[in-house]
């Protein structure tokens, strides 16, 4: 579905408390079968969030961007360990990672450090649209 055209990410959190956040990036793509790899290209809009743990950042060993899609039964991360098996769902993992919105409901776990973190959230969104 990512491979048809130029996509538009758009990643809504929220708190138990009612504090909201969301991201929006450009050049959203998931590579086929066999990795998975997340890619976007810039962050071009958001509410609420830092600048700093982008998903368009590369560089850092949490940072998800072109990183495969890791399992608990296929291990695609870079950590010597399972990241999804110790964190608690499949994700795109580097070294781990600074975000997860695949994670446990209800701890620090369920995380994305451009919004709040280490702060169990409520809510999780990821939406996709063609861009422009």
């Amino acid at each position: 579905m990512t491979s048809r055209a130029n996509m538009t990410l758009r990643i809504e959190v929220s708190l138990p408390d009612g504090t909201t956040g969301f991201d929006e990036y450009s050049g959203f793509y998931i590579s086929p079968p066999d990795q998975y790899n997340f890619k976007v290209d810039r962050r071009i809009n958001s509410a609420g969030m830092s600048r700093s743990y982008l998903l368009s950042d590369s560089r850092g060993n949490g940072d998800i961007n072109h990183q495969p899609f890791s399992t608990y039964d296929k291990d695609g991360d870079r950590s010597v360990d399972n990241c999804a098996r110790n964190h608690g769902g499949g994700w795109w993992y580097n070294d781990c990672t600074y975000s997860n919105l695949n994670g446990q409901y209800n701890t620090d776990e369920f995380r994305y450090f451009s919004f709040q973190p280490f702060r169990a959230f409520k809510t999780s969104t990821m939406m996709l649209r063609l861009s422009n």
